[in-house]
């Protein structure tokens, strides 16, 4: 199993934070989608509740979560403290103009989790990053109200298929997470109530493969392993990825979405 480097991850995170928003455009979908099924599930404006958001990132679906339950109080997380304050300043108008009680927190969801119960908890392709899921839903289970809910996205196995070949190919380590089927995220999930899960493909195009690599650079989500490739290897597996007619290239996002209750 690949091992992530949290501290490297952390790093590659807070070095894309700036320009993170006006680049990204599958965590944006992915963001949209999980935001309306927050929504959809959580009567009135959230008033009473708590709401705990791991891997906040730049705020994507913090403001849009904020935005539908205002009357909600949020702790607000991320392993990246630029990515943190990116996304204070981003919610920033909408927590003045509706009063709404937030804390910011630098945390690993690998580690220690906080000692408190939430009404929801939810991360936006967050979990990709995580080697054992099961591990980390059972200890979200027991941070989850009687009743509450759990939301997240995470990206699945067909998920960069032939750049994760070609690596396989020229037999060096992808640098980036192993992706899980959708049968072993549902495994994982097994400990919440009624679980929903959906799939749906983001399909991207770059004009080169090249581009591809500098777009998952510039994101934050290129080389989390900390093992080096060599330009040689780069610039074969380049060369090899399969091309669209028109001379680009493209990448699958393989996106799972998540809901369900920690009720027994």
């Amino acid at each position: 199993m690949t091992k992530i480097d949290h501290k490297l991850l952390a790093s590659n995170f807070s070095r894309a934070s700036e320009n993170y928003d006006r680049i990204v455009s599958a965590q944006l979908y992915a963001a949209r989608k999980l935001a309306s099924l927050i929504t959809a599930n959580t009567k009135n404006s959230g008033a009473n509740l708590r709401i705990l958001e791991l891997g906040c990132g730049t705020g994507l679906l913090t403001r849009q979560i904020m935005s539908e339950l205002p009357g909600a109080e949020f702790l607000v997380t991320d392993i990246s403290p630029e990515m943190l304050i990116k996304c204070r300043k981003n919610t920033l108008p909408l927590r003045k103009k509706h009063g709404i009680k937030t804390a910011f927190e630098i945390l690993d969801i690998t580690g220690e989790l906080p000692d408190e119960k939430f009404d929801i908890i939810a991360a936006g392709l967050a979990f990709q990053w995580v080697e054992d899921l099961s591990g980390l839903l059972r200890k979200l289970h027991k941070i989850t109200h009687v009743s509450g809910k759990l939301f997240f996205s995470t990206l699945a196995e067909n998920t960069f298929v032939p750049l994760r070949n070609l690596f396989a190919e020229n037999n060096v380590e992808y640098p980036g997470p192993e992706f899980l089927s959708l049968a072993e995220i549902t495994k994982a999930c097994s400990l919440f109530t009624n679980c929903k899960i959906c799939e749906e493909s983001f399909q991207e195009e770059y004009h080169s493969a090249a581009a591809f690599l500098e777009h998952l650079r510039e994101t934050g989500a290129g080389n989390a392993t900390g093992h080096l490739v060599s330009p040689g290897i780069l610039r074969k597996i380049i060369r090899q990825y399969p091309r669209l007619p028109g001379g680009g290239v493209s990448a699958e996002y393989h996106l799972v979405f998540t809901q369900g209750l920690s009720l027994d």
